[in-house]
């Protein structure tokens, strides 16, 4: 909602973590949702890409949480270097 809110001019950055539909329907089935459910949800928001084009950077998130957060790790030391 930051961005269908307008809530991201309150920050200096924004990180999108994105994944592909296909990945998102299936986490959020094995978490007890219905397709329906999550379809419906999915067409009252913004698509992800839309997102992920007005965010500052952008993890792909299609893998494992161990690869999500060695992406997050390198993402945070990139900060430290500039």
């Amino acid at each position: 909602l930051m961005f269908e809110r307008g809530f991201n001019r309150f920050f200096d950055g924004i990180l999108s973590i994105s994944a592909s539909d296909k990945i998102r329907e299936k986490r959020l089935k094995q978490r007890g949702w219905s397709l329906s459910e999550i379809r419906q949800r999915m067409k009252l928001q913004w698509t992800q890409s839309r997102k992920d084009r007005l965010a500052d950077w952008v993890i792909y998130n299609q893998k494992a949480e161990k690869d999500l957060k060695y992406a997050l790790t390198q993402w945070k030391t990139s900060f430290r270097t500039l």
